[in-house]
């Protein structure tokens, strides 16, 4: 029996450079962060992923047990269509992943999320305490 992954439509835009990508994404209750390939960045305009405002990466834990070096970038994220907010994504250095994955910190955070999973339904309500545009 196939599984459905709680996969959603995302668009991401960068503030900056005002570029913005539209993809899926993978709802992940077990990352801690919004963790995206790097070739998500050089869409967004972001040539090279290491120029942070701290300057500093972070290591992850994957699954196989393999460490990935993150660097956080303050993005818009723009939820199938209906709310938009400002996050942190961390870019992966090596395109380790080809799906983005929404985590706890910067997406989990900001909804209550209710998966059907025998309907192949997610329902995403804003936290009141988040200031989500709508």
């Amino acid at each position: 029996m196939a599984v459905a992954l709680p996969i959603i439509p995302i668009n991401v835009l960068n503030p900056t450079t005002h570029l913005s990508f539209d993809t899926d994404a993978l709802i992940d209750c077990g990352a801690s962060k919004n963790l995206f390939p790097s070739s998500v960045a050089k869409v967004l305009g972001i040539n090279d992923i290491a120029d942070t405002e701290t300057g500093k990466g972070q290591e992850f834990g994957g699954i196989a047990g393999q460490r990935v070096l993150g660097y956080p970038h303050r993005l818009h994220l723009e939820i199938g269509g209906a709310y938009r907010f400002e996050t942190v994504i961390f870019f992966l250095k090596e395109d380790q992943q080809q799906m983005p994955l929404l985590g706890i910190q910067g997406f989990l955070d900001h909804f209550i999320i209710k998966l059907a999973a025998h309907r192949g339904s997610i329902e995403l309500t804003p936290l009141p305490s988040k200031k989500l545009k709508h």
